[in-house]
């Protein structure tokens, strides 16, 4: 699903895909397996492996079976939906903080319902089989894309002035149906925001997508303060001994590449706040610290 994910979206600026993600409530934990942030709000997507057939029974009940095993299984329908009821409180608690006015800034804009989609992916070499209940959430792995795909065209042709003659064309169903866009800031800030609540223990971010890509930074927090950058920026090469570094990622993770002579050097993995190994989170051309002492920390600063 990952794989899936990647291919249809990394080169979206405004399309970003976390995998294996966990966000914590007053004691409850989402553990969201996969979440597409996008303009118009969210997708999760729950995945399934199934090697055998997954039936849906009319009263709603799912039923695994594999060879000449039967057993019964708790609803991912239910699962994803329960996901998606923390993630939209755990963001409603911040909604002034991370959206901005409607209606002539009258209106505090929100996380309604109608901004989290929910699908369950089941492996493509699973068999659905629909007894008398068709789930429309529930879909093989590899029609995922296309359902995120679709709508975010149905949504954006109501949006960016280019089709506006499509809005007053469409029918009372599709304009009940259609999602202003969050606007560059704001998709900024609820980025930042899922980076910073994500207790995920690795980078949930796909690296294709770690970029903002064009989107507008947030402020800077009290955390990322000038003089972390100035002191990132002072990193010498080891090969050259000349200070233009940059962070690029490669198949084995982030380095620095020295602008001067091209050469490559390690990134140091240990935070200095606790010691203790960390990974970098990356937001546009700053890269910050994931861990217990540093989070939020800024590291590095490309130029």
């Amino acid at each position: 699903m990952a794989f899936y994910l990647r291919r249809a979206f990394s080169e979206r600026p405004d399309v970003f895909i976390f995998n294996d993600c966990k966000f914590q409530r007053k004691g409850e934990i989402a553990q969201i397996d996969h979440l597409v942030l996008h303009p118009f709000g969210f997708y999760l997507v729950e995945s399934k492996s199934v090697t055998g057939s997954i039936t849906v029974n009319q009263q709603g009940e799912y039923i695994r079976q594999f060879g000449s095993k039967t057993s019964g299984m708790k609803s991912p329908v239910t699962q994803v939906k329960m996901q998606a009821q923390l993630l939209q409180l755990l963001l409603t608690e911040k909604k002034t903080d991370l959206l901005g006015k409607a209606m002539f800034g009258m209106a505090q804009k929100g996380f309604g319902p109608g901004r989290f989609r929910l699908l369950v992916a089941i492996s493509d070499q699973g068999v659905i089989k629909r007894q008398g209940s068709a789930p429309p959430e529930l879909v093989k792995a590899d029609a995922v894309t296309s359902e995120v795909d679709g709508f975010l065209q149905f949504q954006r042709r109501f949006t960016g002035g280019k089709a506006v003659g499509s809005f007053f064309l469409a029918s009372n169903e599709e304009i009940e149906q259609r999602m202003p866009p969050w606007d560059d800031k704001e998709l900024a800030s609820i980025l930042e925001f899922l980076l910073q609540n994500d207790h995920s223990s690795g980078d949930s971010l796909d690296s294709p997508s770690t970029s903002l890509k064009g989107v507008t930074s947030p402020e800077p927090t009290e955390q990322r303060n000038s003089t972390d950058a100035a002191g990132a920026r002072q990193r010498v090469c080891k090969l050259c001994s000349e200070g233009s570094l940059e962070i690029r990622y490669g198949k084995y993770g982030y380095y620095f590449k020295c602008v001067s002579c091209d050469g490559n050097s390690p990134v140091d993995s240990h935070c200095p706040a606790c010691n203790t190994k960390a990974k970098l989170r990356k937001a546009k051309k700053q890269f910050f610290w994931n861990c217990p002492g540093g989070f939020g920390r800024l590291y590095f600063e490309n130029q």
